[in-house]
């Protein structure tokens, strides 16, 4: 990018082009507040790693598809296992929580690393102005989207396969969250310059394809259906996808569903999750949920749709702020030991300590700065969230 400023205004969709854009004004004319120095300081770290990450396709995973076509994606539903006893360990059973390393074998973990590179790389490059990383970025985005050879097909038919069960679910779509942050590096690197016209055309063109068969096809009206993280995060895949690829109308609609047919559904009358607290990682699936819940509230705005204020019929409890009281209690680590529902794995604090950030903008009376703040810092402030959504009172 040319010079100390960058382009204006940034029309970002989940991130905030506009606090981004005052970090980097700060970075380079020395002005920015030592708070955020730790976070800067860990996205370098994080961008010098995925320039020495090789570029990664599709094409690199161990199984083929049914198709016989390694272009298309294919993965493992994770929590299921060979049936031990079996002789073949079919049809493969499942264990919730605990996840199979054959997944590793698929696509998932590929697709995680190319969005992440392409992440750090794009924030390295727009906050800095490491140009080497926005183009390596961009060679990320040509090898998995573009390059005829390497490119990923523009759908989940083979998604969270269940050998001698099925070949794909609906429920398959929830591991293309990893692609949420890709529209956003493409647009920062469209406004930049870096990335030519043509280029990001054929990725808006990738993604209005997978969009279409997102909206349309079996596996994409079954995961529609699902009352539980899986519709929240499909919602959130639907209008951002529907918002990069120009089709505002698609995403509004759904954002105006959300209330009645998300939210309402989900939390209850305390502000639990009910659906997430019957699993093993509750408190994972319930933060996990709620991050949705606020992603789309954050969406919703731009149609006026007041979703981050609404109640249900159950009560003010019954609402995104009510979930989140649910949740505030625990998200200090001197205090999740008292959550009182399963939790086989680690507690993810850092995604709970997100949601607090957001919040103390939305609702600055909650006790949420003051929740972060016992926090410390050398936990809190090397965060990349706060890099990408505004910080109370600025």
């Amino acid at each position: 990018m040319a010079g100390d400023e960058p382009p204006a205004p940034i029309g970002l969709l989940l991130w905030d082009g506009e606090w981004m854009k005052t970090i980097r004004r700060q970075h380079h004319d020395g002005s920015l507040p030592e708070s955020l120095g730790p976070a800067l300081d860990r996205l370098a770290e994080d961008a010098v790693e995925a320039m020495e990450q090789p570029l990664v396709s599709v094409l690199d995973k161990q199984r083929v598809p049914p198709s016989g076509d390694k272009r298309d994606y294919y993965s493992l539903g994770i929590y299921w296992w060979p049936d031990p006893g079996k002789e073949d360990g079919l049809p493969y059973i499942r264990r919730d929580g605990e996840r199979n390393p054959e997944a590793d074998e698929f696509d998932r973990p590929q697709l995680a690393r190319m969005a992440g590179a392409v992440e750090a790389l794009t924030l390295s490059w727009f906050l800095s102005g490491n140009e080497e990383h926005g183009r390596r970025a961009i060679e990320h985005l040509r090898h998995w989207f573009l390059d005829s050879e390497s490119a990923m097909r523009p759908h989940l038919e083979y998604a969270q396969a269940i050998p001698g069960r099925t070949e794909g679910r609906g429920i398959g779509l929830i591991e293309t969250n990893a692609l949420l942050p890709v529209p956003d590096c493409i647009l920062l690197l469209q406004a930049g310059g870096l990335l030519p016209g043509a280029e990001f055309e054929a990725l808006r063109g990738w993604f209005a394809d997978y969009q279409h068969w997102f909206l349309t096809s079996s596996h994409g009206r079954d995961e529609a259906r699902e009352r539980n993280n899986h519709g929240t995060w499909y919602d959130v895949q639907a209008s951002v996808f529907s918002l990069f690829v120009g089709q505002p109308e698609a995403a509004r609609e759904i954002l105006g569903r959300v209330a009645e047919r998300r939210l309402e559904p989900q939390v209850n009358a305390e502000g639990a999750q009910p659906h997430e607290l019957r699993r093993t990682l509750t408190f994972t699936y319930s933060v996990m949920n709620l991050d949705g819940f606020m992603r789309l509230a954050h969406l919703a705005e731009r149609f006026e749709i007041p979703l981050w204020d609404h109640d249900g019929p159950d009560g003010e409890l019954q609402s995104i702020r009510g979930a989140l009281e649910f949740l505030h209690p625990y998200a200090d680590p001197e205090t999740a030991s008292e959550w009182r529902h399963p939790q086989i794995a680690a507690v993810p604090h850092a995604r709970l300590w997100s949601l607090l950030h957001r919040a103390v903008v939305v609702w600055p009376d909650g006790g949420y700065r003051e929740t972060l703040d016992r926090l410390p810092d050398e936990d809190l402030l090397p965060q990349r969230f706060r890099l990408l959504h505004r910080e109370a009172g600025e």
